[in-house]
């Protein structure tokens, strides 16, 4: 039966870690706000020799857009805690001395924060197509135009 495997398309992931360094808001040309969230991580294993559990740290940044970027700035500092989720995404450039360079980054859907801060209980996310749950966390899906029963073709 070679040649009808049917593979799974699945990129996701959900981290938890800490910002490394205080998040900087920028803008795209046409306007929209990004954001790249410095993240520090690790995984832990046991030693068979010691018995100890080793940490081993990892760094990887998340990338954020438009109003969750903007929420992300607001709330989030060097050392805050959170949960991303998102997808694994690539690409690649020529840096100034002509090597290539590839970067690996969590494209980010949802940012969880971990440490609540009191001035967010009167935010009101769904007039920007955000959600919000009782924890905080934003949705950062594509915000979804003002459609009218005109605009729809059928």
């Amino acid at each position: 039966m070679a040649g009808n495997l049917r593979f799974p398309r699945i990129n996701s992931v959900t981290l938890s870690a800490r910002l490394t360094r205080d998040p900087e808001l920028r803008r795209t040309p046409n306007g929209d706000a990004v954001m790249n969230l410095p993240l520090a991580f690790d995984r832990a294993y046991k030693d068979k020799n010691s018995g100890e559990f080793v940490k081993i740290p990892g760094y990887i940044d998340a990338v954020v857009w438009r109003y969750l970027a903007e929420k992300c700035e607001a709330q989030l500092r060097k050392g805050s805690p959170v949960v991303v989720e998102g997808t694994i995404e690539t690409r690649s450039y020529e840096n100034k001395e002509g090597r290539n360079v590839k970067i690996v980054e969590i494209n980010a859907s949802k940012v969880h924060f971990l440490e609540w801060d009191e001035s967010n209980r009167g935010d009101d996310y769904g007039n920007r197509g955000e959600q919000r749950d009782e924890r905080g966390s934003q949705d950062n899906r594509d915000v979804k135009p003002d459609v009218t029963d005109d605009d729809v073709p059928f």
